[in-house]
Parts: structure tokens; sequence; C-alpha cells
């Protein structure tokens, strides 16, 4: 996939990570559905497929597409719902689409063979909602006329008392009017109808200072999914599908052994558990330990450093060495990296490193001596 890096910011406080003007998001490939939908409004991934609902009047059904986008030849007729649908969102087992009519303030749940087996009645939450997405094993129904997030019970599908507030854009501080949102590790994206911003949200902190602008006139009412590798958002107003790439990839939540190994990493290559106990670990710094490692995920990178012939022992894979390269941005400023492997080069005095790296910032504290 050829990739273009975005790099203007569109609007918005500068002060906020804007993670495509920062260089974290890549604007990918855009898809012409304009054979099947004539203005399409929000899409989603079910793990092996795409999605996608069109906004047009009298249009009830949901279209399938392949991971490339070509059409599936398959859709399913939702108007015995009078959805008239408005966004679409999969939680592992069922798909949770919400409409312009029916009223709008409902959720309906339909299984793999598009049958409705249950609805969410969120009218005593708002008039007007804007997605439904399971996270925790809860749903979450985004308000579009209060801006606020509800938790609905995945048992009884009723509200649980427990809300967030989303009233105040953390870029301007004015009300969002919410279109449509997608789950990624555990946390909201959701899209706006102006400024073609999406936002990353905590059902517990509210907002969470990541956001991108996507820089496409979405014309309003678009909404987002995401295939486990890239955001795709839907364009009424052009018939296309666009995606967004992360770069690095977005971290997946660590496992239990994720953070087991974390915990009790040892550099001397002895077993990590009797090795903690016998160190006696204290737990607050492994409490520490546990989030800095989940904060900055360690990534491969590749350096080309100067070397001496006698220096060749020391730039063994396993060892930690300080690698400084004014010319290179990932290491201009110095900081540590584990080796992993190392390339010869034509150049005697020089060395290809290929080398773990972490943005803990711990790891940029250059030696003392």
């Amino acid at each position: 996939m050829m990739l273009r890096r975005i790099s203007q910011k569109s609007g918005g406080n500068d002060l906020m990570p804007d993670l495509i003007a920062e260089g974290l998001m890549y604007e990918g490939l855009d898809y012409d559905v304009s054979g099947v939908l004539s203005s399409p409004r929000d899409v989603e991934w079910d793990g092996s497929s795409f999605w996608a609902i069109n906004d047009s009047a009298g249009d009830n059904a949901v279209y399938k597409f392949d991971s490339g986008w070509g059409y599936a030849f398959e859709s399913h007729d939702l108007s015995s719902q009078n959805l008239n649908p408005r966004t679409i969102n999969y939680d592992g087992q069922f798909f949770l689409v919400t409409g312009d009519d029916t009223p709008s303030s409902t959720v309906f749940r339909f299984d793999s063979g598009w049958s409705s087996v249950a609805s969410i009645d969120a009218s005593g939450q708002d008039s007007d909602v804007a997605g439904c997405v399971k996270i925790s094993g809860s749903y979450w129904v985004i308000g579009a006329t209060t801006s606020t997030l509800y938790e609905f019970s995945p048992s009884t599908l009723s509200y649980t008392g427990r809300s967030k507030s989303l009233a105040a854009r953390p870029d301007t501080g004015g009300t969002p009017a919410f279109t449509g949102c997608t789950v990624v590790n555990g946390m909201i994206w959701a899209t706006i109808s102006s400024d073609d911003i999406v936002f990353e949200i905590d059902v517990d902190a509210g907002y969470t200072g990541r956001w991108f602008v996507t820089g496409q006139n979405f014309s309003g009412r678009s909404g987002t999914g995401w295939d486990g590798g890239a955001f795709f958002i839907a364009n009424r107003g052009a018939d296309r599908v666009y995606s967004y790439v992360p770069d690095p990839p977005f971290a997946e939540p660590p496992t239990p052994e994720d953070v087991f190994r974390a915990s009790f990493a040892d550099a001397s290559g002895r077993d990590p558990l009797p090795t903690a106990l016998l160190e006696r670990l204290d737990a607050r710094k492994l409490v520490g330990h546990n989030v800095l490692a989940y904060l900055y995920p360690p990534y491969i990178a590749e350096v080309t450093v100067p070397v001496e012939l006698d220096d060749y022992p020391l730039l063994v894979s396993g060892s930690v060495h300080w690698l400084k390269d004014e010319y290179d941005p990932l290491f201009k400023m110095g900081r540590w990296a584990l080796i992993q492997g190392r390339e010869l080069m034509p150049n005697p005095l020089e060395m290809r490193l290929t080398v773990f790296i972490s943005d803990n910032p711990l790891t940029f504290v250059e030696p003392t001596e």
C-alpha cells in the first residue's frame, strides 16, 4: 500500500496532539463505492468483511464488501425496523444499528444472518443516538443531543445509571455533534459532523487528548470503522471510503503473559520469577514498570553506527548500548537501545544494527560516564 503522510493541520487548538499533523497517522487508499452506494454513511468491519450503510431516503439495506472494498453482492433489507440506517457497529457477535427513524433513540441488535434479535431503548437518556459499541462487557451508547456516553447492561439491555459527559470538546470547548464511532483497543473513536475530526474517548475519563483531522470534507453525518490496522471513514459527499493508518501501529492491550514478562524481565537471562522474588522487587516499582511497559511498548528500528574492529564483540545480540546519530531522527537526541542483530557494511568502520527501542523518557537519559 502506498501511503501519503498528511502534514497539514486543519483548525483546532495548536496545543492539541493532532495525530496526522504530528506524523503519527497516514492517509492511505480511498475506495470508490459509487457503484453500490450513492451516499455512504457508516462502515464497519466484522473480522472478515466490511459492511456499509447508505444515507439515501428509502434505502434500508446494509451492504457487504470484501477486505479490498469490492462489492460482495450481498445485502440485507432492514426495512422491517423502518430504520433508515444511521450507524453500524459490530460487538464480536451482533451488529448494532441505529437509524434516523423508529425512533432514532433505539439501537437494534442483529445476528450474523441479519435477523433482528433485540433492541436497546435509550429514549430515557437521549432522543437521538449516534452509535453503540461494546467495551469491557457493557454497551455504550453515544447520545447525539446530550453529547453523553450512557452504559447499558449486556444482559438486560437496560440503562445502568452510569454515564460520561462529552459536552466540551477538548480542542475548542464547543459542543460536539457526534455522527458515528468505532472501538480500538478498548477506546472509542468518534466522528463529528463538523471539522472532520475523529476524537479518542475513554469511557471512564472522557476525551484522552488524542484526535486527528481527516483532511477531507466528509459533508457531515459520516461514521468510521476499524479493521485492526486502519480507520475507514465514509465520505457521503464523494461516494468513497477513506482509510487512515496509525504509524507506528496502535499497540494491542497487554496479555497476562505480556504483563508477567514485563514485570519480571531480567537482562541477565536468569529465570524471571525466581530472580524477582530473590531481589524482593518493591511492589510499587513493579506497578510503575507495568504502566511504563504498557504506555511505551518497544519497537524495532535500524541504525548505522560507526564502530572500530575492537568494538564488534560489544555489539552482540541482547546487549544494551547508548546510540546517538545527529543525522537520524530516531537517534538524534541519543537513546538506549537493545541490540537484536547486526550487519557488516561495505565500509569496515560502519555497522548496521537492528535494535529494540522505546519512547519511554527514561531511555533518553544520557549516561554520565
